[in-house]
């Protein structure tokens, strides 16, 4: 008797299964299907195979965790460089404003403005009124700080009495004039010159910066508003790309010292970017170069230019300053109800840059001068003159040149003491290659499979689906043959049925017809015979005396 197709052997798929096993490079399936080996070395293959399979698959999955958390290594080089850039040096006095230039009324009408722009202290709007009316009527102009202090700030031609660079001349005219809290301030090397950047070649002082700075502390207002109650000098060493921090990154020169601010060498730190790293870099619309604090200054200056329409005095640069009404009536509000997540300032929206260049500065310092070279430092430095320039000024000084130089002068050297570039790279730690060699590992230690046994798999795979295609189409055929074999002897009874009452049907109806004729016929004698017998009655009728 033959068995309903779906219910036959399937030994096509046996055989494709036990083919596989014994072809694949995969261990431990071959052992399996051998049936030349006992059930339980079989059984027991099957369960190391298994467990093999099971460790392999934990693996992976732990491999793949791995990869997408995004791991990074630290690598660390140390490189000795025949020279190495050197970084911008900004210099500023503690002091803002001198007091030359300034009358009894001007000290008391700017004291109310730098309070404002300082946020020390309560501020009388009526004061306020006062003291813009009086700079108004005796400039011609609205008052704005960065102006008065360009103008009765330090001068850079005051302060600046010396400067070598790799034992060369400087000057001056090598300083670029920035404004900060501290006021005027100037920046050497800041990249903004048509030559560049400099280049330390040599270790040692000889080799780096040095300056003779002139305080002027003879010129200090004497009034806590126009700055730090501090004297001496506040310099900063930072990266051409970077704003100089005075108020966070600066470092002091007391008068009468001599600073010697040597550097390691550079730190060099490389980041990467999301989703490895943090580290990220944007277009800036007020600075050339992109770092975090150029970051949050521009979104402090977006912040206050947006709600006020000008800018504070220290970050204007190109923009409008705001005016001490402005900064009494919007600025300070603005800004004392603010945080820096408010104004738009966090990590996320400033990340650091991919490329830091850092300098860790180690300062020391020795008093100046010695007594036995007073003279010498006066003839070469023209104390003489400078004393005899701030008499001319009306500046009282009865002190000696030694004291003169030790309340008014302050040294600076800064250089390299190692030309060595430290660099600190963060690097992916693992990659797509990485990943398929591990799991490539993975393979070969648990099943002794490679990437051909994984190809194995899917044609396997392929012709398993195929075989079962071929199947399944085979199996509708047979359905299909089966029930037009089941439908035909019942559609040819039907057909002999239908044929044969077909002709008793038409036999019946030619009988019917030769009835009804004949029917016909017969009626048509009776209805004469009908007529003939009237019509002899009626005869009768008519004649009665032919009775009698």
């Amino acid at each position: 008797m033959d068995t309903h197709p779906w219910q036959r052997p399937r030994s096509k798929s046996i055989n494709l299964e036990k083919k596989f096993a014994e072809r694949t490079t995969c261990h431990g399936l071959g052992h399996i299907v051998d049936q030349d080996v006992p059930k339980v070395r079989r059984y027991l293959w099957s369960i190391v195979t298994l467990a093999a399979s099971v460790g392999c698959m934990i693996g992976c999955i732990q491999l793949l965790q791995y990869v997408l958390s995004f791991p990074t290594n630290i690598d660390i080089e140390i490189i000795h460089q025949d020279s190495l850039i050197f970084p911008a040096v900004t210099i500023c006095n503690f002091n803002q404003l001198t007091k030359t230039a300034l009358s009894e009324e001007d000290n008391r009408h700017l004291q109310t403005f730098l309070r404002i722009y300082h946020r020390k202290g309560a501020i009388n709007k009526k004061d306020l009124e006062l003291a813009t009316s009086y700079f108004r009527n005796k400039t011609g102009v609205d008052f704005h700080l960065q102006n008065l202090t360009q103008d009765l700030g330090h001068r850079k031609d005051d302060i600046i009495v010396s400067c070598l660079w790799d034992d060369q001349v400087c000057g001056p005219e090598n300083f670029t004039t920035i404004f900060t809290i501290y006021g005027n301030c100037y920046t050497f090397n800041s990249g903004a010159k048509k030559e560049g950047m400099l280049s330390q070649r040599g270790k040692g002082s000889a080799h780096g910066l040095r300056l003779v700075l002139n305080i002027e502390q003879y010129k200090y207002s004497g009034k806590l508003s126009y700055g730090s109650p501090d004297a001496g000098i506040r310099f900063a060493v930072h990266s051409t790309a970077d704003l100089p921090e005075m108020d966070a990154e600066g470092m002091s020169i007391p008068p009468g010292m001599h600073a010697y601010a040597s550097i390691p060498g550079a730190d060099v730190i490389e980041g990467l970017p999301k989703p490895w790293g943090q580290c990220g870099s944007q277009k800036l619309k007020y600075f050339d170069h992109y770092s975090v604090s150029s970051c949050r200054r521009e979104k402090e200056i977006d912040f206050i230019l947006q709600r006020c329409g000008c800018v504070e005095p220290h970050h204007a640069r190109n923009l409008t300053p705001c005016s001490p009404e402005i900064m009494l009536e919007c600025v300070l509000p603005l800004m004392s109800s603010s945080n820096p997540v408010s104004v738009g300032i966090n990590a996320s929206v400033c990340p650091v840059a991919c490329v830091q260049t850092e300098y860790n500065v180690e300062v020391s310092y020795a008093l100046i001068p010695s007594q036995v070279v007073v003279n010498d430092i006066s003839d070469q430095y023209n104390v003489t003159k400078i004393i005899e320039n701030a008499r001319n000024q009306r500046l009282n000084l009865t002190m000696s040149k030694l004291e003169f130089i030790r309340e008014n002068f302050a040294f600076l050297d800064v250089y390299y003491k190692d030309l060595y570039l430290f660099k600190t790279i963060q690097k992916q730690a693992s990659g797509f290659v990485a990943f398929l060699s591990d799991i490539g590992g993975q393979l070969g230690l648990f099943v002794g499979g490679s990437f051909l046994t994984m190809f194995e798999f899917f044609e396997y795979i392929y012709d398993k689906c195929f075989q079962q295609t071929k199947r399944s189409k085979r199996e509708i055929s047979r359905r299909m043959q089966s029930i037009r074999e089941k439908r035909r002897p019942e559609s040819m009874a039907s057909s002999t049925s239908v044929r044969g009452n077909l002709s008793t049907n038409v036999h019946n109806f030619k009988v019917n017809e030769s009835i009804s004729s004949h029917n016909v016929r017969s009626n048509g004698i009776k209805s004469k015979f009908r007529r003939s017998n009237s019509e002899h009655l009626a005869n009768i009728r008519i004649s009665p005396s032919s009775i009698d």
